[in-house]
């Protein structure tokens, strides 16, 4: 067993020996100490976060009403958001999607499910692939629903598939939109330049033929982000 008298010691040589340095000397043995402390730490951490790392699922789902459920889990944390009919526009959503893909600034998605308000927060951190989500209230943020370490790429597969799947045998369309409305509802949310990089000229033939009707079936699984690799 080690004697503690013994350790006090040799702090105490320590120190002195530190102070018996020249000031530029001793300035440069506790920045190194200071950084070596640093890289030990930040090893740690990602030791740890790399153990705590979970797969990302989600699957969204009919309700009786017309509306969706999106089911998000991580791990063994499962969350239940509501998605509106009057109010979630999943090309906006898709949008985030995409940006998030691209490592753009967009950290966080709020779902406005006509009550207990949702938002989705993504954030780098410092590990290749890797983000942390975090599902919290929207008006009162210190309540958690989930939280929780992922694999970035994984987590935009997952969503590619569902949404896939969802709009080609789940989802029952209730109501048609004019293309051209919705065009000049993408481009006024995104920005012109935004909008033509992200569609591309997926948009000609609304543009050519405005009076046809294209269903939010048909948009999601036509938009390009859902089939790019």
């Amino acid at each position: 067993m080690s004697n503690p008298d013994n350790k006090t010691s040799n702090k105490s040589d320590a120190f002195s020996k530190l102070n018996a340095l020249p000031p530029d000397e001793r300035e440069k043995v506790i920045e190194g100490a200071a950084k070596t402390l640093a890289r030990i730490a930040r090893k740690q951490w990602r030791e740890k976060v790399s153990r705590e790392i979970r797969q990302f699922k989600v699957n969204f789902e009919m309700t009786p009403y017309g509306d969706v459920d999106m089911h998000i889990t991580v791990g063994d944390q499962t969350v239940t958001i509501f998605l509106s009919s009057a109010v979630f526009c999943f090309e906006h959503f898709i949008g985030w999607l995409t940006e998030i893909e691209r490592g753009a600034a967009v950290p966080r998605y709020s779902i406005d499910e006509e009550g207990p308000d949702k938002e989705i927060h993504i954030s780098e951190v410092a590990i290749p692939d890797i983000v942390r989500i975090r599902i919290l209230g929207l008006h009162e943020e210190q309540k958690v629903f989930l939280d929780g370490y992922i694999n970035q790429k994984q987590f935009i597969s997952a969503y590619k598939e569902a949404l896939k799947s969802f709009f080609s045998v789940g989802y029952v369309e209730e109501e048609e939109v004019d293309p051209e409305a919705l065009k000049n509802a993408l481009v006024e949310y995104f920005g012109e330049e935004q909008y033509k990089e992200m569609y591309g000229n997926s948009d000609d033939k609304l543009v050519d033929e405005p009076r046809q009707k294209i269903s939010l079936k048909e948009r999601v699984l036509s938009n390009p982000w859902l089939h790019s690799p």
